[in-house]
């Protein structure tokens, strides 16, 4: 498994699963004019000549923010979002990050889990903050917040 850095040419690789995995959240044809902005990037996971995984984070003076880790459908359960954050988080200690902040649907209870294991604490909750993922409810669900402290001060 390797993880190196989004390439412009890895969009026809994304495009065969993102949007069944991360469409809600980040659709495929956003992430080109995301990129393109400076403070945001992307870290892959490539797996035999495909991309398999990625992780989408902004980074503005020392604080990271993990916007997104998704994983191909077909290629779940092999640890490749657990190194895709481990990647993050190393990155982030080189270039004297203070601190990553992400927030996640409180029903995600796999990120949930893997953001404990990897040292995240959480920091807050926002009431009816996503929308139901029930297309015939109204209902809102909460969003927590996460930190976890790479270089403190």
């Amino acid at each position: 498994m390797d993880i190196r850095y989004y390439h412009d040419n890895d969009y026809l690789s994304l495009a065969h699963w993102w949007d069944k995995e991360a469409s809600g959240s980040w659709p495929l044809k956003s992430l080109p004019d995301c990129l393109a902005k400076s403070n945001y990037s992307m870290q892959v996971v490539v797996d035999s000549k495909n991309i398999s995984g990625a992780c989408l984070f902004s980074v503005i003076a020392d604080q990271c923010e993990l916007l997104f880790i998704a994983v191909d459908p077909c290629k779940k359960r092999r640890g490749m979002a657990s190194c895709l954050l481990r990647s993050l988080i190393d990155n982030c200690q080189k270039l004297a990050i203070k601190n990553i902040f992400l927030e996640v649907r409180e029903s995600n209870f796999q990120a949930i889990a893997l953001y404990y294991e990897a040292g995240f604490l959480m920091t807050g909750r926002r009431e009816s903050y996503y929308p139901s993922l029930l297309a015939d409810t109204a209902m809102r669900e909460a969003a927590l917040t996460f930190q976890c402290v790479i270089n403190p001060v």
